[in-house]
């Protein structure tokens, strides 16, 4: 089966997941409602209590119309595979950016993660590419030691 790619735009991370300290998020969570901070209301109306400042925006299949949307305060943009699952560990896959971030060339080269997730028909090409520059580097090879001769 083939990966397809869309980019999910979204703008970050649940508060749960960034800080793990009790008092310190019920802290946060007053500075999120005097900022504005979108409440998740999972649980039908918000009750005050879940804030997170991911906001999804949306999902397209092409690149450029994701990054537009991606042009945005907070706003990134983030490869996600297509009818394929990455697995629970955290990997890197593909990079994202935050295009109107002062550190928006450090998102582009991404983090490096212990493990990274790479769709099968990419290692699959990526071998063929190397077993075809592998038969050429050996005609080179011989090509070479038939014209070189050695010095008596």
């Amino acid at each position: 089966m083939e990966v397809r790619n869309f980019s999910l735009v979204t703008q970050r991370k649940t508060l749960e997941q960034v800080e793990p300290i009790w008092l310190l998020r019920w802290l946060l969570r007053h500075y999120f409602k005097w900022r504005g901070f979108a409440c998740r209301s999972h649980c039908g109306s918000c009750d005050g209590k879940c804030y997170a400042s991911i906001e999804y925006r949306g999902v397209f299949d092409d690149e450029g119309m994701a990054y537009y949307a991606a042009r945005c305060d907070g706003g990134a943009v983030k490869p996600i595979p297509f009818n394929a699952a990455l697995p629970e560990e955290t990997v890197s896959y593909e990079v994202g950016d935050v295009p109107l971030s002062e550190a928006s060339p450090w998102y582009r080269r991404g983090v490096l993660l212990p493990f990274e997730a790479i769709p099968r028909r990419t290692i699959k090409d990526n071998l063929a590419s190397l077993r075809s520059l592998e038969g050429r580097l050996d005609q080179l090879d011989d090509h070479i030691k038939g014209k070189c001769v050695r010095a008596s």
